[in-house]
């Protein structure tokens, strides 16, 4: 398996769905190498606490590489620009360094007993198609996002082109939602039949950690990037913010925009209701969803949803674009057009002002993505791993 971030080396929903799957799958007595590659200064601590075969059935391999999850061609060169003066390995640019892990994978491979190939994303999809020319075995690509979601319908070419290439070269093509598998159609010539929709789990905890009380406070969670709509959230918290005053706007994330969105938060007069607690995870996170009125998710482009999935598991409810792939399972979120921020302000005001909705909606919630867990997530791809091999898993 080939990935892009795996905890705690992430920075979004699609380490969650890796380490979800592969711990899934260990449990079905499945051996995954999960290949990945990792930039400094992580790079030491990532080898020290994952480089190693301590976990049953998993064994993690880090590979050096200047490849942040979710990197932009800005921000490699940037970076590379920060570490060009210790005469690095690390390559010009992002094709070149991904063509260079690319390589790594492929020589770690020679070592490497498996059955299949999986691939998650374009970063990963040559590697995928190189080991599947080399070794004749059956390649998986799983689409989390395509290049016009992350860039809403701004593509860079370059990676179109490998997107195309590795959906082409696929045996099959997970898609995590019915949504992106109509993305996959409108723009890449691929076969219908190939692609198999699979829609992610979590793993399902305690309904909320104890004494957290609701607060008057509306949560966003998710990268700082264009596709998930952080500029949005603000516009509609400057609404809400001037008919409840006393409302508190938590921005947990990371992303390129950050430096923005504290320049719009000062400008929209929102310094004392916004925070920014930084990237959350574990506890932290399961803490602020469980103490939220709300969790808003004004995406521009998202293919499937997790955080709705993690909100709900703490009975928190959910406001999310209408063009959300969660909502295909997941009935109980409140949703509205992404371009409609009357309609999002008028949902966060009714709850922030009726409790009983809040708690109703929380509930129903919580009970539908009981469905939505590891196993089902699992199952669906080990349906996939026995079509492709022909064998029984």
């Amino acid at each position: 398996m080939i990935g892009w971030e795996y905890p705690p080396y992430k920075s979004g929903g699609l380490g969650t769905a890796c380490s979800t799957l592969t711990n899934g799958l260990a449990s079905h007595n499945i051996k995954v190498t999960f290949v990945l590659p990792v930039s400094p200064p992580e790079t030491p601590d990532f080898l020290k606490i994952l480089g190693t075969d301590t976990l049953k059935n998993i064994k993690i391999t880090p590979i050096p590489a200047l490849l942040s999850p979710y990197t932009t061609l800005l921000h490699y060169d940037e970076q590379h620009a920060a570490i060009s003066e210790n005469n690095t390995p690390y390559s010009q640019d992002l094709f070149s360094e991904v063509y260079r892990f690319t390589l790594a994978v492929e020589r770690l491979a020679t070592n490497e007993d498996f059955d299949l190939i999986h691939a998650h994303d374009w970063m990963t999809f040559q590697a995928g198609i190189n080991l599947k020319k080399a070794t004749k075995k059956p390649l998986i690509l799983q689409v989390h996002a395509t290049e016009f979601d992350r860039t809403v319908n701004s593509p860079n070419p370059t990676i179109v082109a490998i997107e195309r290439e590795g959906l082409l070269a696929a045996d099959l093509i997970l898609a995590n939602s019915k949504y992106t598998k109509r993305i996959i159609l409108k723009h890449y010539p691929v076969d219908e039949k190939k692609i198999r929709v699979v829609y992610l789990g979590t793993e399902q905890k305690k309904e909320r950690p104890r004494h957290v009380k609701r607060e008057k406070k509306v949560l966003f969670v998710g990268r700082f990037t264009q596709q998930k709509g952080p500029e949005r959230f603000l516009e509609i918290a400057q609404r809400v913010n001037s008919l409840e005053p006393d409302t508190t706007f938590v921005m947990a994330g990371q992303g390129e925009l950050l430096p923005h969105l504290m320049f719009l938060t000062e400008k929209f007069g929102l310094t004392k209701n916004v925070t920014f607690p930084g990237f959350l995870t574990g506890e932290a996170l399961e803490t602020m969803f469980a103490s939220a009125a709300c969790c808003v998710m004004p995406s521009a482009a998202e293919p499937f949803g997790l955080v709705a999935l993690e909100a709900l598991s703490k009975k928190t409810p959910v406001i999310i674009s209408t063009n959300a792939g969660v909502t295909e399972v997941v009935k109980s979120c409140l949703t509205a057009d992404y371009e409609d921020i009357d309609r999002m302000t008028t949902l966060i005001l009714t709850l922030l002002r009726d409790k009983a909705l809040q708690e109703k909606l929380g509930e129903r919630g919580q009970r539908e993505v009981k469905h939505l867990n590891v196993e089902t997530y699992t199952q669906g791809v080990l349906n996939a791993y026995a079509e492709v091999t022909k064998k029984t898993v």
